[in-house]
């Protein structure tokens, strides 16, 4: 606009024709829809290829809607959006949950089963109780999970005894609450395993007067 210094009558002439609209960047845009696997309730990330978007929301394989199936149409969305171009996109992506839950499948859509198999043995039944379940809901969620035990170091062991001649005092070292824990008294190097799995819990001793350690079947 003109800067107007001194009083008087001025004429200023304005154009009738409307505006042009400025360009804009379109190579980060925004999709909200169904996918075949993802997160539903976290910040948005920056999505900045097609294999990112496979990664995460999963590949091109059709969708199950009630039983039926139907094209991925957000997977087409993407793969058209970065060959013409596009450099960073924002994926939204909605589910339903489900009326009730159903095998293999809970009700908020995440696959989850009762850890079953070795661990169902003498000893450990208690163990049938652990549940796993997917991150994310989705049929790409839905898969086999194998679990392989590795026995760890021996983790007792003993201090010295608090009056002279007393015996020598358990010591628990390397165990954090929750940690499971393979009892089991061997009378020699070469003896069968046999034994339990237990949870360690911490609490405080009020006898010794200091925090100690106890070990609970689970369940």
């Amino acid at each position: 606009m003109p800067e107007y210094l001194a009083p008087g009558v001025y004429v200023e002439e304005v154009s009738y024709r409307a505006k042009s609209i400025e360009g804009v960047s379109t190579t980060t845009t925004g999709f909200v829809g169904p996918t075949r696997y993802g997160p539903v309730d976290l910040p948005l990330d920056i999505i900045t290829g097609l294999g990112e978007f496979e990664r995460v929301y999963g590949d091109r394989q059709q969708m199950q809607f009630s039983g039926s199936p139907s094209h991925n149409y957000m997977w087409h969305a993407a793969r058209a959006f970065f060959e013409e171009g596009g450099k960073r996109l924002y994926v939204a992506r909605i589910f339903k949950p489900l009326a009730s839950a159903s095998a293999g499948v809970n009700q908020n859509g995440r696959g989850s089963a009762e850890l079953a198999g070795p661990l169902s043995g003498t000893g450990a039944a208690a163990f049938k109780g652990l549940n796993i379940q997917a991150r994310f809901p989705g049929d790409a969620g839905n898969m086999r999970v194998r679990f392989t035990l590795k026995m760890g170091p021996n983790v007792l062991g003993q201090d010295p005894p608090l009056t002279t001649g007393g015996a020598p005092r358990p010591q628990v070292r390397g165990v954090l609450e929750n940690d499971v824990v393979f009892i089991a008294q061997l009378s020699s190097p070469v003896s069968p395993l046999g034994g339990i799995f237990a949870v360690a819990h911490r609490f405080f001793d009020t006898a010794s007067n200091q925090d100690s350690w106890k070990f609970v079947a689970p369940g």
